[in-house]
Formats: structure tokens, sequence, C-alpha cells
């Protein structure tokens, strides 16, 4: 599971109208164990956005991106704007404890929970071992910062013309 499909499905279910909820991260793909800890973590985060948070006004947002840190791990913030004020809890909860200790426990990582009072921060990171190598599941997989740019037709002189086939060799699946 990619972490923007796991995104995607755990937001979907609050129905947020467009530029609600920004995302923003490299194709990075978990292994089954870190999907579900990362799934629970996040499911808990938007159901708190739901209850309390930016998903609960109008005008509120959130913000998540990630990216793979230096030592091949990742680094996940999910950031809550546009809402109601936070006030840090007075006590820990099922919830925060679930975040924190889920994902430490499941895949040797960690979450931190900052209670602005603009919004909810986590910062969660993962180790490099709670990823898969995009390598092993697609031999001919390129990492994004290898890939050429993409072609413009009008660079090679064509035009694309109603009607018009193009004949597209077939690329051999694996």
């Amino acid at each position: 599971v990619s972490v923007e499909g796991l995104l995607r499905q755990e937001i979907e279910a609050y129905g947020q109208a467009p530029g609600v909820v920004a995302m923003s991260g490299v194709d990075v793909v978990l292994t089954p164990k870190s999907a579900l800890s990362l799934s629970l973590a996040l499911h808990e985060l938007a159901t708190n956005a739901g209850k309390y948070g930016s998903f609960s006004a109008a005008g509120g947002r959130v913000d998540v991106a990630w990216h793979l840190r230096e030592d091949g791990g990742l680094d996940l913030s999910w950031t809550e704007s546009g809402g109601p004020p936070v006030k840090p809890p007075t006590q820990r909860g099922f919830g925060s404890n679930l975040i924190e200790r889920a994902l430490a426990l499941e895949t040797g990582g960690g979450a931190t929970i900052h209670y602005e009072p603009g919004g909810v921060i986590c910062d969660i990171v993962l180790p490099k071992s709670s990823l898969v190598e995009l390598a092993t599941i697609n031999p001919h997989f390129v990492p994004p910062d290898l890939r050429a740019p993409p072609m413009s037709f009008r660079r090679l002189g064509r035009s694309i013309r109603p009607g018009h086939r193009w004949n597209i060799p077939q690329l051999p699946c694996h």
C-alpha cells in the first residue's frame, strides 16, 4: 500500500471539499505491518480532526507531507489549521497512546503530537524497514528524480488531431 493511497482512503470517509486536504510526497510503498500501524494512526488523526479539529469547522485545512530521509526511512507530518483553537489535553487519551505506541512497537518508528493553538501537528517517523523496495516489485522502476521529463508533442513538431491514432508499442508486464 502506498502512503498516498492510505491517506486517500482514510480522508475519503470525511468527503472533504477540494482544497481542504493537501498532500505532497514521494511515491512510497509500505510493508503490510507498517501500513496497518500507519493506517491506525491516520484514522485516529482524521477522526479527531472530524470531531474536534480542522474537519469540524468551515475553513479548516489539513496538510500532509512526507519525504524520504537520508537513512532511507520516512518522515510524515500531519498539520491541521483553520479549525477551532486547540488546547493540550489534561490527560493522555487512548488515541494519543495508540498513535505514539503502535508506531513505536510495530514498526520501530515513532510519532510526536504537538497541540498548538492553531492546530494539531503530528510528526511520524518510520524506519527504512517499514518501506518496500520498489525495485523488488517492479524491476523496471526508475526513481522519480532519475526519470526523463515528460515529452512535449509540440517539441517533436507534431500536433494531436482528433481521430488520429498513435502507434504505441505494448511494454511487457512482469
